[in-house]
């Protein structure tokens, strides 16, 4: 993966937002597609890969595919899938990445220079941070809570 092209498809992703604010929605750029991207795509599937990538993307197929239906731990992880950033490639060899978006993992389980914050605030878990100098990790913890008549979490 190389990550200037990455940042750049991040930037053209922002500009249409920008561009486009009436008429693109977030909903017609997470529809599931995970196949690799490539030059033949058009424009609206390519931008559809790219929001699924950055936003969705946990697990992957040996081969690279993403899989976008399982949400779960890696060990509980179907085969034979693996969590993303456990498929070899330079971006897990040589920087450090910090993620979210995946709250099963609680910001555990990742291998050395992969950061996940991740660790379910909004259902009830904390708020996790990381100040990138040191890399140390601060949690506050959650105001939501369950409401004891229901199964929804509530600010309290």
């Amino acid at each position: 993966m190389d990550l200037p092209i990455k940042l750049r498809q991040l930037k053209s992703i922002h500009l249409l937002f920008l561009l486009n604010q009436r008429t693109l929605s977030i909903g017609s750029l997470l529809q599931n597609l995970s196949i690799p991207i490539n030059a033949r795509l058009i424009l609206p599937a390519r931008l559809r890969f790219i929001t699924n990538a950055f936003t969705r993307m946990r697990f992957c197929f040996p081969n690279g595919q993403l899989d976008m239906y399982s949400k779960e731990t890696p060990e509980s992880a179907p085969a034979p899938l693996k969590p993303w950033f456990a498929i070899p490639g330079p971006v897990t060899s040589e920087y450090n990445v910090v993620f979210g978006h995946w709250a099963a993992l609680e910001g555990k389980g990742t291998p050395e220079g992969i950061y996940g914050l991740d660790t379910g605030c909004c259902w009830g878990g904390e708020l996790t941070c990381l100040r990138w100098e040191d890399k140390t990790y601060f949690v506050q913890p959650s105001n939501r809570q369950l409401d004891l008549g229901g199964d929804e979490a509530v600010a309290s």
